[in-house]
């Protein structure tokens, strides 16, 4: 039931974000990357919420904002996300040298994806997060999907060239 939900929910969803994206096509690279991350961020605040168990109080069930936010909206925009990365390292490629520099610009993401994991993975440990004991698990989910994403946005205007 739930995998028939999630696809049509996911479905909708991705239609709107082909609407969305139609939009932001015309946003510089630094715009795009900002606002892209801070809707990520938004998105997150659907985990917190669960996890303070503030959902029911509000008369939303935990299915619904599974199915919602986690399932159909975060996959999104993820997806809006990775499209504009990727015209951005098209930018960059060299005539005759696309594999490598293309692979090169993979690899850094890879390596990227990799460092996330391990700064999640210390933040689990420093909120000491471990066998059953969740109760910190807000602050961690606050620390890594909203705090730290907020703070590469800066750098996003320094670094991305203007498009």
């Amino acid at each position: 039931f739930y995998a028939g939900c999630t696809t049509l929910v996911a479905t909708l969803f991705g239609l709107a974000g082909i609407c969305c994206y139609a939009y932001i096509a015309h946003w510089s690279n630094r715009t795009t990357f900002a606002a892209l991350t801070c809707a990520r961020v938004v998105v997150s605040t659907a985990e917190v919420v669960q996890t303070l168990r503030l959902n029911p109080g509000w008369g939303i069930s935990d299915e619904v904002l599974f199915l919602v936010g986690e399932a159909a909206v975060r996959p999104l925009i993820g997806m809006m996300f990775y499209i504009p990365i990727l015209v951005l390292q098209s930018e960059f490629v060299i005539k005759g040298q696309e594999a490598i520099v293309y692979g090169t610009l993979a690899g850094m993401a890879n390596f990227g994806g990799l460092v996330a994991g391990a700064v999640g993975s210390y933040v689990t440990n420093a909120c000491g997060i471990e066998d059953c004991h969740f109760q910190p698990l807000p602050i961690a989910l606050v620390l890594s999907h909203m705090a730290l994403p907020m703070v590469i946005v800066p750098l996003a205007y320094l670094v991305l060239p203007v498009k």
